[in-house]
């Protein structure tokens, strides 16, 4: 019973979401400043994918589609979106009792460009959320989530591939950006950070990584690092203070057929946290299959084990198995869906001097779905489950969103954005619900 508990309301919350659109008619208009809207290009992921000949993909057409709903500056596409409303906010600072509510301002921008010259492409986003309340009681969380970043793949001949990414993310958990970013992967290399919690901490995260990739044939082999950095506003005793986080990979595999590859990926990381108290160092291999796009759908899964070897006697090591995967598939021409998974091993501070390991294991789904020129609908849903190491405590969040929007001309609409996040801990004073209902004036280019 507590397993089929545990899984039920990420289960309604996908449910939900996946039925919301069906119901109503949606066409690519503006959702609350969704990047690159349903016509342009999505958020660059955490891996590219490995060389392939793209065979059965037209990228001339897509280019093409892409261009009729961009602006054009030079040899950019360019897809600007903005949003602006009022709010209401049953819990704005995410008490776990004597929550009070709070009406506000929403302000969200985005844009996306891409230039590709066959040679290379070059992705730039940015995108910032602000709200301001009127209740003084949530001065607090008057803050504003952001992301800024841009990547760049360089193709010097047909059998190698450059890529690096460089990123700024403002946010305060993992469900904090969904509703913008519409991202289904993270960039963040731990679980620190990625779990909703009561009075949360915001924190700066900045990424910088790269990948070299060699064809031989049917097979490929590549070689990439990453640094990232957390910076929160504020520390506390207890919860994830500053660290830096740096890892490296290989990653070999081969072309099965012309659509499917395997592949065995190996990478190694060292953490380091003010204080000391959570440093490790640690490996993780895991083995997978993937696909260029066949077809309706583009993905890639993969299972293995991760060890974390904490510095500190006191925590030990902590090791599992990890798991995780991406999925894009598209059933129908008017019908989208996104969903990542992953498990990983991060740490939390229990006290000033001690802290305890912990295991994330997260899944997070978007869609869309159009039909009629006035209409537009999107859903996002997540669940993240944490289990403390050494101590009784188990977190359960999980959040859905659905927004719908009636195009009063092709370019502006009237947007209704709903979303629910809430934690149930088994700890006192650990759980939470929160309710957020925007209305407003959205506007994609």
């Amino acid at each position: 019973m507590e397993m089929l508990s545990r899984f039920a309301r990420p289960a309604l919350a996908f449910a939900a979401a996946a039925l919301l659109p069906m119901w109503v008619a949606s066409v690519a208009h503006a959702q609350v400043s969704q990047f690159g809207g349903q016509t342009g290009p999505t958020l660059p992921g955490t891996h590219a994918p490995p060389i392939e000949t793209f065979g059965n993909i037209d990228l001339r057409q897509q280019m093409r589609e892409q261009a009729e709903h961009a602006l054009i500056l030079g040899d950019w596409l360019v897809f600007p979106s903005a949003f602006v409303g009022g709010l209401y906010d049953t819990n704005p600072n995410q008490v776990s009792s004597g929550a009070k509510s709070a009406e506000g301002l929403r302000l969200a921008m985005s844009g996306m460009a891409e230039r590709d010259t066959g040679i290379s492409k070059t992705d730039v986003y940015g995108m910032v959320d602000g709200r301001i309340y009127t209740s003084g009681s949530a001065t607090a969380s008057d803050l504003a989530t952001a992301q800024l970043g841009a990547s760049e793949e360089y193709v010097p001949l047909p059998d190698w591939t450059i890529s690096g990414r460089g990123d700024f993310t403002r946010q305060r958990d993992l469900f904090d950006t969904l509703g913008v970013n519409h991202s289904v992967t993270t960039l963040n290399t731990t679980g620190i950070g990625i779990s909703p919690t009561t009075n949360p901490q915001v924190y700066n995260q900045l990424t910088g990584g790269g990948t070299v990739e060699k064809r031989f044939g049917r097979a490929f082999a590549d070689a990439g690092g990453s640094v990232v950095a957390q910076l929160y506003d504020h520390t506390t005793a207890n919860g994830a203070p500053n660290n830096i986080v740096y890892t490296g990979s290989l990653r070999g595999g081969y072309w099965i057929t012309p659509d499917v590859y395997g592949f065995v990926d190996g990478s190694g990381d060292s953490r380091n946290f003010d204080g000391g108290a959570l440093n490790s160092d640690g490996y993780r291999v895991t083995t997978g299959l993937g696909t260029g796009r066949i077809g309706l759908m583009q993905g890639e899964i993969y299972v293995g084990y991760q060890d974390e070897f904490f510095r500190s006697a006191s925590m030990g090591t902590e090791g599992g198995i990890t798991f995780g995967g991406q999925l894009d598939y598209a059933p129908l021409p008017e019908l989208d869906i996104k969903v990542g998974v992953d498990r990983t091993i991060g740490a939390t501070q229990v006290t000033p001097t001690t802290g305890t390991g912990t295991t994330v294991t997260y899944i997070i789904g978007v869609m869309s779905y159009k039909l009629a020129p006035e209409w537009s609908a999107s859903g996002r849903a997540g669940y993240i489950h944490t289990d403390y190491k050494g101590i009784n405590r188990a977190d359960d969040s999980w959040t859905i969103g659905p927004s719908l929007t009636y195009s009063v001309w092709q370019n502006f609409g009237l947007t209704l954005d709903y979303q629910h996040i809430e934690t149930s801990s088994n700890v006192m004073a650990a759980s939470f619900s929160r309710d957020v209902v925007t209305l407003g004036v959205s506007y994609k280019y």
